[in-house]
């Protein structure tokens, strides 16, 4: 009878080393692949967001200037700052006042949803003829169902924007180019006009009294559109976001600012994990796509340039993972996107912890097809105020 043997200890044990060996191998592996799969899918978020806000950004930017001036700016109701003696303007830039910390900007533009236009002061000839006094306090809707129908849905208390493309010469001021004028609107349609506030009174070189010395001519007007975007960072309660969560916001109403209450609970996230935008210009006679040279001349005091002569904006916005990377090799410091001063690309010193997130960032170049010109910058200056510069003609 064939006797019958069992495996040594010393079998034991090495198959047992040699199992975990095997199986410790396996577990690396496997949580490898696991770190890179949740490493590919921050970066992927990452890049979803990033191209979210370009698309938002670069669509707004577009729209900056539709229905005004030539020059950038409406005259009459709702001046910047909410002066209406200063002109309505397509583009503000609110610079934060220090690298590193995120802008915000605010464009401006008639409603480009053709449903919502009307025409008002309409004669049945031609665009040539003055049929209102500047000073009116109702503008008379052409007699079409579809202009009424828009009139009609104009709500009181907001402002409308009426452009008129005829070359026309308003005054002595006038320069026969064309012409955007704001009215803030006092009641609902009443079936022939829609009651404004007068304009009377909102005098200057550069203003509504400046340039309507006579009457207003033929125009289409549709809904004034305002629309910023800023980080929200701030964990009040008011937002999403947090220090943690940084979220780009749009603010889709008149009364923002920047430096005094940004957030509103009627707001909108566009996306998260952004944590910076920045606005840069090009100016007339630059050819800042050739020489990747915009200006940066533009801080930290802007109270002193007369900055009249946009003609490109270039938003650069950085983004970043949502949670720190685990495997700590997508991380990337966090770049300053302000081209101020030389510092565009340099590393900002962050806290603990915050290097390791995973970060990209584009640019968005835009053209000014709708309006050159006037644009507000305001600024925290170096010494923590408030500073509004000179929008020029």
């Amino acid at each position: 009878m064939r006797s019958q043997q069992g495996f040594t200890i010393l079998e034991i044990l090495i198959a047992i080393v040699i199992s975990g060996i095997l199986a410790t191998m396996v577990f690396f592996t496997f949580q490898a692949q696991q770190n890179s799969y949740i490493g590919q899918n921050m970066l992927a978020r990452t890049d979803a967001s990033l191209r979210q806000s370009m698309n938002f950004i670069g669509r707004e930017l577009i729209n900056a200037g539709h229905g005004m001036n030539i020059n950038g700016h409406s005259l009459g109701a709702d001046g910047f700052d909410g002066l209406d003696d200063s002109p309505l303007i397509f583009l503000q830039h609110w610079n934060s006042g220090a690298p590193g910390a995120p802008d915000a900007l605010s464009v401006t533009y008639m409603d480009t949803d053709s449903e919502n236009w009307f025409m008002v002061n309409y004669t049945g000839s031609d665009m040539t003829s003055q049929a209102t006094p500047c000073n009116t306090t109702a503008l008379p809707v052409r007699d079409l169902a579809e202009h009424q129908a828009a009139a009609a849905s104009v709500e009181p208390g907001s402002t409308i924007i009426c452009f008129t493309p005829i070359g026309r010469n308003f005054g002595t001021n006038g320069n026969g180019g064309t012409a955007s004028f704001s009215f803030r609107v006092t009641g609902a349609f009443g079936g022939a006009d829609l009651p404004v506030a007068s304009n009377a009174g909102i005098g200057g070189i550069d203003n509504f009294g400046g340039i309507c010395t006579q009457s207003l001519p033929e125009m289409v007007c549709a809904p004034k559109v305002r629309r910023s975007f800023y980080v929200d960072t701030t964990d009040n309660g008011v937002g999403p976001g947090s220090p943690d969560n940084p979220v780009l916001m749009m603010a889709d109403r008149d009364d923002f600012d920047f430096f005094a209450a940004p957030e509103d609970p009627t707001d909108i996230p566009i996306a998260y994990g952004i944590e910076d935008i920045q606005l840069d210009v090009c100016l007339a006679g630059s050819d800042c796509r050739a020489t990747g040279i915009w200006d940066t001349g533009l801080f930290p005091d802007f109270s002193a340039l007369n900055m009249t002569n946009a003609t490109s904006v270039a938003v650069r916005i950085g983004a970043r993972s949502r949670r720190p990377d685990p495997s700590g090799g997508l991380k990337l410091p966090k770049l300053t996107l302000d081209a101020s001063g030389g510092a565009y690309g340099a590393a900002i010193p962050t806290i603990p912890g915050e290097e390791s997130y995973y970060r990209r960032q584009a640019t968005v170049e835009i053209h000014l097809r709708n309006a050159r010109g006037a644009f507000l910058v305001s600024s925290l200056g170096q010494g923590g105020a408030a500073v509004a510069a000179g929008t020029g003609p």
